[in-house]
């Protein structure tokens, strides 16, 4: 799980070994069990009762976390499992990762910045993290999230291999950041740029990790990109971190419990990757052997 990330020694080559440390160490904040909530441990969509499910790595053991996040073919493997968990019609993937980010001159101030005021003030003004919230489109569309101004990303043409991702900002960024400034930003110690295409209302807020009312008006929003890609052996450490992180996603789906198990048996046994197990809604564990011939 990506919180091994904070117990190796990851060198990369930006704003320095400490920031991006102290970036890294953020991801714990997300990686747990029921990283999107729904509104309710089953809902409707068209008059389907769908349930959920959260999908967890189980690569505890750092050596192993490691050995396994450092082979591009390994990434690889991550990006076609998610992928052909997508392609299913019969589920539906959430996902919702509260990942701070660095931003170049930051025009804000410390409402929007990331952490306590203790871990704030150890940091330069330039490193500072600001709080930021990944989503993907189900996961917005699941919180009915609306805008003051502005229009939604194309959610269809969102790409992290592209150096430009449209974001929303939460309304406390409104005569900070105005719809269609850009702002430049570490994000997993790559460079983005982040276009603002919108603003939300006021309050809006989303249910996450155990918070049923996480307020986003201090809040970047950064769309997730639909796919995943296949990585270049030669420089592949965003992905490797960016993939694990959309992995432990929640799942909903229509299907009975045992029909559920038997689609993620095939796609393990399509795709090679059997390091993963289910939780239910109710926080109970599917056992191993019920997703392992």
């Amino acid at each position: 799980m990506i919180e091994k990330l904070t117990r190796k020694h990851l060198k990369y080559h930006s704003k320095g070994a400490t920031v991006v440390f102290k970036v890294l160490c953020c991801a714990i904040i997300a990686l747990v069990p029921f990283a999107v909530e729904l509104k309710a441990n089953t809902f409707e969509t068209s008059s389907v009762v769908e349930k959920r499910y959260t999908l967890v790595d189980d690569l505890f053991n750092p050596d192993d976390f490691s050995e396994f996040r450092n082979d591009p073919e390994n990434i690889n493997v991550l990006m076609k499992f998610y992928n052909e968990i997508l392609g299913n019609e019969k589920f539906k993937i959430l996902n919702a990762f509260a990942q701070p980010i660095v931003i170049d001159e930051f025009k804000g101030d410390k409402r929007f910045y990331y952490g306590s005021e203790e871990f704030i003030k150890s940091m330069k003004k330039e490193d500072r993290m600001i709080n930021a919230i990944q989503l993907n489109q189900n996961a917005f569309d699941n919180y009915n999230l609306n805008l003051k101004e502005g229009e939604l990303p194309i959610w269809e043409t969102i790409s992290y291999e592209k150096d430009i991702i449209p974001v929303l900002l939460g309304a406390d960024y409104n005569g900070i950041y105005e719809v269609g400034n850009t702002i430049n930003a570490d994000y997993y110690n790559k460079s983005f740029k982040l276009e603002v295409v919108g603003i939300l209302k006021k309050d809006s807020n989303i249910n996450y990790k155990g918070n049923p009312k996480l307020a986003l008006d201090n809040y970047i929003v950064i769309p997730y990109p639909e796919k995943l890609w296949t990585v270049d052996e030669d420089d592949f450490i965003f992905e490797s971190i960016l993939y694990f992180a959309m992995i432990n996603c929640d799942i909903a789906t229509a299907l009975d419990e045992e029909t559920f198990i038997q689609e993620m048996k095939e796609i393990e046994a399509n795709i090679g990757f059997n390091n993963f197990f289910i939780v239910n809604a109710d926080g109970s564990k599917l056992t191993k052997d019920l997703l392992v011939n």
